[in-house]
């Protein structure tokens, strides 16, 4: 197994009780700390985090339940072809396609997935050709995935087109005053091969034309970072401790793993110290 390495900073388990892995010199504060008001200039950046956090989440739950439903129908033949899958989403309905292995990928399966209906299962047998926006979604994924400097971890492509890909860039204040250009936003989600750990990190953002081009992609944290979930004996575990330093506030990877994990999240940067709470965001007091 890989040796993982903690970011620069603190990363742990908060305990009901006050106590932590870490001196008490620099822990985070815990929740027991008033409120105070996020600065405005934090608040694009708190609706960023919040909408783009939800997003991940619904993305990756259904990306978890339809590999779920996969599995349990897959045969030999589907296993020995797999080489991915894609979350698609609009108005009515989510569904994920799993696509072949190779250069020229097709799909081989789609799962339907619409509130209060069971998942349904679809074998593509011969796999069909992908349609231009799976093509266009498959082909940046693959691009984005292959522009990591070096993967250590398991990555879980979230891959936003079309609408979602215009949302999540106007929360991130990347659109002009003009019509926004079509591109496509890829969070590459770090998983774990340890059992009960909650992973924050080593998270990636690509944005990519939809040639495949990839524009840009950048890590969100400076390392892995993987979190104990199991409080000593007699604990209660009240939240997850993080310090974030390639910016001043919560991203949405924070809202992700409280969301995710069902725990707080505080985040701890140059500019104080914050509780994140599913999608709510509130500075701690000094």
């Amino acid at each position: 197994m890989r040796r993982l390495a903690y970011v620069a900073g603190l990363a742990s388990l908060v305990m009901a009780c006050g106590a932590s892995s870490e001196p008490s010199s620099s822990r985070a504060h815990t929740p027991g700390d008033t409120a105070v008001p996020i600065p405005p200039e934090a608040q694009q950046q708190a609706a960023r985090a919040s909408g783009v956090g939800r997003l991940l989440f619904e993305y990756d739950k259904v990306a978890a339940e339809g590999t779920d439903v996969m599995l349990a129908n897959a045969d030999a033949t589907d296993r020995a072809s797999l080489g991915g899958y894609l979350v698609l989403h609009d108005a009515l309905r989510w569904s994920v396609v799993f696509f072949t292995k190779g250069d020229d990928p097709r799909i081989c399966a789609r799962i339907t997935i619409e509130p209060g209906k069971p998942p349904v299962f679809q074998r593509v047998r011969p796999a069909e050709p992908a349609s231009d926006a799976e093509r266009i979604a498959i082909r940046t994924r693959q691009a984005a995935i292959a522009a990591v400097p070096s993967v250590v971890q398991p990555l879980n492509p979230v891959v936003f087109t079309g609408a979602d890909a215009v949302e999540v860039r106007r929360l991130a204040g990347e659109l002009g005053s003009g019509p926004p250009d079509e591109k496509v936003i890829v969070y590459l989600l770090a998983g774990s091969t340890r059992p009960n750990v909650a992973v924050l990190g080593r998270h990636y953002r690509a944005v990519a034309r939809t040639d495949g081009t990839i524009e840009k992609i950048e890590p969100m944290s400076k390392a892995p970072i993987e979190i104990p979930m199991a409080p000593p004996p007699g604990a209660k575990s009240a939240g997850l401790m993080v310090s974030h330093v390639l910016g001043d506030w919560p991203t949405e990877a924070h809202v992700f793993a409280s969301l995710l994990y069902r725990h707080p999240v505080f985040v701890m940067t140059a500019r104080g110290n914050f509780s994140v709470d599913g999608e709510r965001i509130e500075r701690l007091s000094p």
